[in-house]
């Protein structure tokens, strides 16, 4: 089996704390605060007490168990280590990335609940805006980084050449779905249908030279 990466251990206790506080306070809670009240009602708080006593057991686990195995996904390293299964592994980690998406799942739900005081809109537009947000800005942010990088290696000639391919495609795309708005709406003949498809045509012409170049 190849060696697990460690993690580098640059964090302190106090950002550590802060990162997991962050996390319990800025998404779960406001989820699940109002279920818990109109459930529990006037013993709320000694439902969160017990909570948290509950969970210091839970904490004193996974602090042990990122001391023992230092490593990334450290939940399925312990039972590969401990177990010697790694189909046991396999299913603890698909077991955690589910875990993830009904985690996900539930935060955005409750993100709709407190958006419909202030918004009209159904639920689930409200939740697809948030996904595509949510999911836009970081991959946002790897293109940002992997344009970067190549940038760094990629000759100029060539990276110009990427770009001026890139931004017709998007003009292209546009000048084509304008067009199908404008014949859908209009149902105009094919000479009769304007600007929009004059643009497509020019940009899939410039596309097209600038490949075969």
């Amino acid at each position: 089996m190849d060696q697990p990466t460690p993690l580098l251990r640059s964090l302190s206790l106090l950002e550590i704390s802060f990162y997991g506080i962050g996390t319990i306070v800025g998404a779960g809670i406001y989820v699940l605060l109002g279920k818990v009240v109109s459930d529990s009602g006037m013993m709320a708080l000694w439902a969160f007490l017990l909570a948290a006593v509950v969970v210091c057991f839970s904490a004193a686990s996974y602090t042990e168990l990122s001391r023992r195995f230092p490593y990334c996904a450290g939940e399925p390293v312990s039972i590969v280590e401990s177990l010697r299964s790694r189909h046991l592994g396999a299913l603890v980690g698909y077991a955690l990335v589910l875990g993830a998406i009904i985690s996900a799942a539930t935060i955005t739900r409750g993100f709709t609940g407190y958006m419909g005081v202030f918004s009209h809109l159904p639920d689930w537009s409200m939740m697809t805006i948030l996904i595509i947000t949510l999911t836009a800005i970081p991959a946002t942010l790897l293109a940002s980084s992997l344009v970067f990088a190549f940038a760094l290696w990629l000759p100029v000639t060539t990276l110009a050449r990427a770009t001026s391919c890139l931004i017709l495609l998007v003009f292209t795309l546009v000048n084509l779905s304008l067009l199908s708005l404008h014949y859908r709406e209009r149902q105009r003949g094919p000479l009769q249908l304007g600007l929009p498809a004059i643009g497509a045509l020019l940009c899939i012409g410039f596309l097209v030279i600038q490949i075969w170049s």
